[in-house]
């Protein structure tokens, strides 16, 4: 009776396990536990769930422990996480886990709070170093006064999960010299400090207009990382970016708003709204009505870029006057606010009334269609 009974919660605790890992997939179990409790495994690639106990004798699991271990790992797991949820929140433990759980399955919850708290670049070894000691402390300077620091990269770069002796390769080709990233004076390759250094030192980085310069100081930090690390995962791991970038660069306009939503939605890439103004406006400058309309967008709302009405407006206008409904809609509101431009109710009338008229025309053509 007791052999039957305790079956029983044995079943029910493994049901519980499922259900909580089929509801977190990799989110949260896999970087917190690592390899799932004993009766249950996962295979990777086709997350399918395979039951391994032997349900003929109904006293040990597959590894040939006691079902009462696979009920207490049962226990164990609900509690912790319901520890752990308690304590930061669920939203939050999510938020602090799934960036490294999603990338990582084998790293536990220390491997996952350790790299929260990292910092990419070494800086005591080049603290140590004489010949890079006091650049080191000027752009440890520099980036405490802009208010900036970097943040461990994730383990997925352009749809590539890097395991882990990658992902220590890759942040070591970061910190070290690269002889793509060379000092435009003396022609030496750069580790990262010299080449933070160079950037802090320039022309270009002392005009920074004082109105935008925690922004854009911010972004040449970044673009600095993020260039070396582009450079670390093409030579070490042969992992570049997107396709498409390519196309982007030869001026196919397509390509151009496709590259500029990654960056401003992060997808696949760093997030970078700089980059996507900077493609958006590209194809935005050869007609293409949906970038001038996201354009549009990241200025009246301050998306990524100091919010701009008068270049929503006009970024609105050349949208609208391609037919984009949604740009004409928005125009006509900027109109009837006097956002970026002087409130005129006529010339808002009269752009929803073009919206209307584009909507109705399409609502008979797919009306149509239908009908054939």
């Amino acid at each position: 009776m007791f052999n039957e009974s305790f079956y029983i919660v044995f079943r029910i605790s493994n049901l519980a396990r499922l259900s909580l890992a089929v509801c977190l997939q990799f989110i949260v179990w896999r970087p917190i536990f690592g390899a799932m409790p004993l009766t249950w495994t996962v295979a990777q690639d086709k997350k399918v769930f395979s039951y391994m106990a032997d349900v003929n004798e109904k006293k040990v699991n597959a590894l040939g422990e006691p079902m009462w271990v696979d009920v207490l790992k049962g226990v164990r797991v609900f509690v912790v996480f319901m520890l752990i949820t308690a304590a930061v929140g669920g939203g939050l433990a999510i938020a602090i886990i799934a960036p490294w759980g999603r990338a990582n399955p084998e790293c536990s919850i220390f491997c996952v709070l350790a790299n929260k708290l990292k910092d990419p670049i070494d800086w005591s070894a080049f603290e140590k170093d004489p010949e890079t000691r006091d650049m080191a402390l000027a752009v440890q300077a520099e980036m405490k006064r802009n208010g900036f620091s970097y943040d461990m990269p994730n383990y997925k770069q352009y749809k590539v999960h890097l395991n882990n002796n990658q992902y220590v390769g890759m942040l070591k080709a970061i910190n070290n010299n690269m002889i793509e990233r060379k000092n435009y004076k003396t022609g030496n390759s750069m580790n990262i400090i010299e080449d933070l250094y160079s950037i802090i030192t320039s022309e270009k980085y002392m005009n920074i207009d004082a109105n935008y310069a925690k922004f854009e100081k911010t972004y040449l930090f970044k673009q600095v990382f993020e260039k070396r690390k582009d450079i670390a995962l093409a030579t070490l791991y042969d992992i570049r970016k997107p396709e498409f970038e390519e196309k982007a660069k030869q001026g196919d306009a397509n390509a151009q708003f496709n590259l500029g939503l990654l960056y401003l939605t992060g997808k696949d890439v760093a997030k970078d709204p700089v980059e996507a103004e900077l493609w958006l406006t590209r194809a935005a400058s050869q007609g293409h009505a949906r970038a001038q309309f996201t354009l549009a967008r990241m200025f009246h709302q301050g998306k990524g870029v100091p919010q701009n009405y008068e270049a929503a407006v006009k970024w609105y206008t050349k949208a609208a006057e391609y037919g984009h409904t949604h740009a004409q809609h928005h125009l006509g509101m900027m109109y009837n606010r006097g956002l970026g431009v002087e409130k005129n109710e006529q010339t808002a009338k009269k752009w929803w009334g073009r919206a209307a008229q584009v909507h109705r025309a399409n609502e008979n053509d797919s009306g149509e269609e239908n009908a054939k």
